[in-house]
């Protein structure tokens, strides 16, 4: 996991500097790479950090107001007029 993530840093940058002529643009973000424990509300805790983080950066007061987010299909009340997909709807793969 942690060469992947190593290697997309590195391309990533690779590319921003090309683009946009800024060198060094992730070598100064750490990584912290850590096993979510599967008991308890651990997955839920986890999730809800990771949304959570835009409103810790500064940037939002609230994580729906995050457009690059989905902290909206987390924490909003209002329902959308999304088209439920059923099981049935795809082909038969047995």
């Amino acid at each position: 996991m942690l060469g992947f993530i190593n290697q997309f840093k590195q391309r990533y940058s690779q590319y921003f500097k090309r683009k946009y002529g800024t060198p060094g643009f992730l070598r100064r973000n750490p990584l912290d790479i850590q096993i979510i424990p599967n008991e308890d509300e651990a997955v839920e805790r986890v999730i809800a950090y990771v949304q959570m983080n835009c409103v810790a950066a500064n940037i939002c007061a609230h994580p729906t107001q995050y457009l690059w987010g989905t902290g909206d299909a987390f924490f909003s009340n209002s329902r959308t007029n999304g088209k439920r997909v059923k099981a049935t709807n795809y082909p038969d793969t047995g």
